[in-house]
């Protein structure tokens, strides 16, 4: 908060003002001492949070100062990440986050490289050489190759953004790849931005419980499935909104019925990108002194 301040006596102000007249001075003094156009100092950057319309598939990203941290790419045969990017300004990709390598999630791999720099690919413990060959064409398009990531990592970016690692463990081995997903809590500051878990059902939930923080927003995890949400995790994070990304018709369900209910149940406002469109969310700047 910015000191407000009399300013010293001009040598040409009478010796003895009216009553009125000292106070319409000093109202003057104040205002021009309080008026300040200059921007706020924030400690932290604002950031917008991308939620296009990818069909059936997950790709959402943070945006910090024309940088972005993205999470799955969607599915093939579509460039909505993309061309969400690009409307916000997007000149270049820090992270991509892949959170687990079903074609879903990383068909939209091509329309990113063709259309920014990637840093870097950052994915969870591969347990097959089939599930590294999914992803190992992707690793050269990017500026340092891949990275892997695992429970009790984390990564930092722009912005004082930081991403951490609540799922699997390293070295874990899964029968079904949507089990290995990984659970990521991006967060600035002490503020807690966003949480994604892939294709997780509630028993990987369960045990990513105890190490969940609460953020503002939650992507539901496994498009809406019956078997993802639980209401403990969901409860942890407390979140005020849950992005639920789907394809329209699609022949699976999604989002079930009961998923979008033990959302609501938390307090959270349903984010619904394949109803309502590109969806945005922006977080305001943090620790600003005006």
């Amino acid at each position: 908060m910015m000191a407000c301040t009399r300013n010293p006596k001009s040598p040409h102000t009478p010796s003895r003002p009216t009553r009125l007249g000292w106070r319409l001075a000093f109202l003057g003094t104040v205002l021009s001492a309080c008026t300040s156009t200059s921007p706020p100092d924030c400690r932290f950057p604002g950031a917008t949070l991308l939620a296009p319309y990818v069909g059936q598939g997950h790709g959402i990203a943070l945006v910090v100062e024309r940088k972005a941290i993205v999470f799955d790419a969607g599915p093939p045969g579509q460039d909505a990440l993309a061309r969400s990017l690009r409307h916000a300004g997007v000149d270049s990709i820090e992270a991509i986050y892949l959170t687990h390598p079903d074609l879903d999630h990383r068909g939209g791999f091509d329309s990113l490289f063709a259309a920014f720099p990637v840093r870097r690919l950052v994915h969870g413990p591969l347990d097959s050489a089939r599930r590294a060959q999914t992803i190992a064409w992707a690793c050269p398009r990017t500026a340092l190759g891949c990275d892997t990531i695992w429970h009790g990592r984390s990564r930092t970016h722009s912005g004082d953004i930081r991403v951490d690692a609540h799922w699997p463990d390293s070295g874990a081995i899964f029968g079904d790849d949507n089990d290995g997903s990984l659970v990521l809590h991006a967060s600035q500051g002490d503020r807690g931005l966003l949480l994604v878990s892939g294709d997780l059902d509630t028993i990987g939930e369960l045990a990513a419980t105890e190490s969940v923080q609460p953020v503002e927003v939650l992507q539901l995890g496994h498009h809406g499935s019956r078997t993802s949400g639980h209401l403990r995790f969901l409860g942890k994070a407390s979140p005020r909104q849950v992005i639920v990304q789907y394809g329209l018709d699609n022949d699976y369900g999604h989002p079930t019925v009961a998923a979008l209910a033990r959302a609501r149940a938390v307090g959270a406002q349903i984010v619904d990108p394949a109803k309502d469109g590109d969806q945005r969310v922006e977080f305001d700047p943090l620790g600003c002194a005006e």
